[in-house]
């Protein structure tokens, strides 16, 4: 029997070895291994046998055989109470756990865990982890209070807020962004991650739970959506049915073509920044290469640009920045600002190359460098690319889910309910939902995430409401210039702008001082008023120091923009609601107070 067992050890040792020759193997070293023990054991008689006490001490070959034999012997015995899986188990190597990243149970040898099971079925699956998905979470949890939901994330990450990667984490110490945290613009250190890691139950607690809980399946990735029989299936082919879904896989960001077919060692020098990962890749690089250049000159491209020349400030290194607009935002702001936007960038140490595209891409001859061809015949080259020209909606599920895709805007089509399908909601990058106001739009920003998946969070517990939240969305260029938008804001709509001096008020890091929140959708539920009145700084006469763009169809405001004016985002969002006409714009400014610290300093 031990034999047996001691066979089944031995094959797995002799299978990594790649002997095939595995009964032949152990019964040699288990019965010659054996007699030999016999031989010690029976002292000091002598014998003529194979294995006698006089062989045993001019053939010492033995002794490995009776190593080997005796080894195999209790590993034999071991075998029959340990099942197959369970050894398997014990081969699993520990990870070391990580902030954010849900913690492994430890094996030990004196306790051997089950195999992980996930649940076969729960009652609120969302297939994401990011902000939509905690917001719905939040959501479900709040109006259902032991509901039990379990998230399916790519990342081995749980959730965690995405903004401070091209804000904040470039102006701290590294030690602390290595432990995913971040310091504010007011100084605060706050950690990336929504929730600490014990506000989450492990998947395979979830079922067992009296309580509910909330679950996060990182890692993983559910390949199909069957909308009819409501299951899902993961990337490692396990089921899982629910009674109500949620899609929030979010977006991932495009590439340029002439980039993404140059072959695989060049794009070893780029990277596609939208996670933690892709934060960490740049950090690093940039720690040693003398060159970068980022191609793309919206929201995410010129706040990593002015990152970067900050950063190039410390050590040898340039910083270009190419991009078709005529300015940084060209497609946001009107024409004015947006060149200011991009005197301010240059003044960041960045060399800004606007009305340009990307022609054509090579490696060097030596393979250090990136080399780019320009629409306008300029060559650049640098040792690493960040390519930050917009997201393409994940929709991969649309197929399988039977779910229609917008073909103009893309996402998931959804109804007012933020519905796709019985049972089954969209919320966040991947919604394309219809705006009563504005028409049918999709949204790529924080608020936007946080406001739907609270939305469809709630209508997943039977609240039936309706999407009618105008979102808004936030930049900063660095500490001292930002701005907040909400509505349809597009360089090719006519704008009307009213501007006063700024003070010292009317900077990004001045108003999270005041509010102590860090993203300005959260400052807009909890502002405060203040009451200290500030100086105002040298220069305050900026004729774009700060104030209010409203843009225009017709006679009716569609869009409006905060340029260094904090906290009014509601105003705004009740002119666009209201959908009155305006004939006197400066007067509507006024409603933004856009003077009432100027006349406090002057008393």
């Amino acid at each position: 029997m031990i034999r047996n067992g001691a066979r089944k050890v031995a094959s797995k040792f002799y299978a990594a070895s790649g002997n095939s020759n595995v009964n032949v193997n152990i019964d040699f070293h288990f019965a010659r291994g054996l007699s030999s023990l016999k031989c010690v054991i029976g002292g000091s008689q002598k014998g003529k046998g194979q294995y006698g006490s006089d062989s045993h001490q001019k053939d010492t070959s033995m002794w490995p055989s009776m190593a080997l034999g005796m080894a195999f012997g209790a590993a034999g015995l071991t075998y029959l109470t340990i099942s197959d899986d369970q050894l398997a188990l014990c081969e699993r190597p520990m990870s070391r756990p990580r902030p954010g990243v849900p913690q492994k149970a430890q094996e030990t040898q004196s306790e051997v865990p089950p195999p992980p099971t996930l649940p076969k079925h729960v009652p609120y699956l969302i297939i994401g982890a990011g902000t939509a998905a905690m917001a719905a979470y939040r959501s479900i949890r709040t109006r259902e209070v032991n509901a039990r939901v379990l998230l399916v994330g790519e990342e081995e990450y749980n959730p965690y807020m995405r903004p401070p990667l091209s804000k904040d984490m470039w102006f701290c110490e590294k030690s602390l962004t290595q432990e995913n945290k971040f310091k504010t613009w007011s100084g605060k250190d706050r950690s990336l991650f929504f929730e600490k890691d014990s506000y989450y139950c492990s998947p395979t607690e979830l079922s067992a739970s009296e309580k509910g809980g909330v679950a996060v399946l990182t890692g993983h990735k559910v390949n199909s959506l069957n909308t009819s029989t409501k299951q899902a299936t993961l990337s490692n082919g396990v089921v899982i049915s629910y009674d109500k879904c949620l899609i929030a896989t979010g977006g991932r960001p495009r590439n340029l073509e002439v980039l993404e077919t140059a072959g695989a060692d060049l794009m070893k020098k780029v990277t596609l920044f939208r996670n933690i990962k892709d934060f960490r890749r740049l950090d690093d690089v940039t720690d040693s290469c003398k060159s970068v250049i980022v191609i793309g000159g919206g929201f995410l491209g010129s706040e990593l640009a002015c990152a970067l020349g900050k950063k190039s400030t410390a050590r040898d290194m340039t910083v270009t920045q190419v991009f078709p607009e005529s300015g940084n935002m060209g497609r946001v702001l009107p024409a004015y600002l947006s060149e200011w936007s991009t005197g301010k960038v240059k003044s960041e140490n960045v060399n800004v190359l606007p009305g340009v595209s990307v022609s054509s891409s090579r490696l060097s001859e030596d393979g250090s460098q990136v080399e780019l061809s320009l629409s306008n015949g300029q060559q650049v080259s640098a040792e690493h690319i960040v390519v930050a020209v917009g997201l393409e909606p994940n929709t991969e599920l649309a197929d399988s889910a039977g779910l229609e895709v917008d073909s103009r805007f893309g996402g998931f089509l959804v109804n007012a309910e933020l519905e796709a399908a019985t049972d089954v909601w969209v919320a966040g990058d991947a919604a394309c939902f219809y705006d009563v106001k504005l028409g049918r739009r999709r949204v790529e920003h924080h608020d936007h995430a946080v406001v739907s998946g609270r939305l469809a969070g709630e209508n997943m517990t039977g609240a039936s409401r309706r999407f009618l939240h105008q979102s808004m969305f936030w930049s900063d260029l660095g500490p001292d210039v930002g701005y907040e938008a909400i509505g349809l804001v597009s360089s090719d709509l006519p704008t009307v702008s009213v501007f006063a001096k700024s003070s010292a008020a009317d900077t990004p890091a001045a108003v999270e001082e005041k509010t102590g929140e860090s993203l300005r959708s959260e400052t807009e539920q909890n502002k405060q008023t203040s009451t200290v009145v500030p100086q105002l700084p040298q220069g305050a006469g900026d004729k774009f120091g700060k104030g209010v763009i409203f843009y225009m169809k017709g006679k009716r405001v569609v869009g409006v923009v905060c340029w260094n004016v904090f906290n009014k985002i509601g105003i705004a969002r009740k002119i666009i609601g209201d959908g009155a006409e305006h004939e006197d714009l400066a007067e509507l400014a006024k409603l933004f107070d856009l003077h009432q610290l100027e006349a406090a300093a002057e008393v």
